[in-house]
């Protein structure tokens, strides 16, 4: 069974994820980032696929974050972003 969510990561002044929040679709992430941007954080948004067993077992995990404001047409992992992802990804830009 394969899933997606998005991820909204908060990071230090390392680059280190300090925390991480997780939503259903990229507008309530989008809400999210702003906040945390505004507040002067740094910020990370993507979307995880992740890949399970039909017994539940974890097999796989992939990410997928926005650069230079535009989603990657591949996970990190080498798996296609789902069409459906990548145009809600067109229609929700960061304000």
């Amino acid at each position: 069974m394969i899933t997606y969510e998005w991820v909204v990561e908060e990071l230090d002044q390392y680059g280190d994820i300090v925390d991480v929040n997780h939503y259903d679709t990229l507008k309530d992430a989008r809400w999210y980032e702003e906040y945390l941007r505004h507040r002067r954080a740094k910020v990370d948004v993507g979307l995880v696929r992740f890949d399970y067993s039909n017994d539940g077992a974890h097999l796989d995990k992939g990410w997928a974050y926005f650069t230079d404001g535009k989603l990657p047409v591949e996970f990190d992992n080498g798996e296609k972003v789902p069409k459906k992802y990548i145009a809600e990804s067109v229609k929700t830009p960061l304000r």
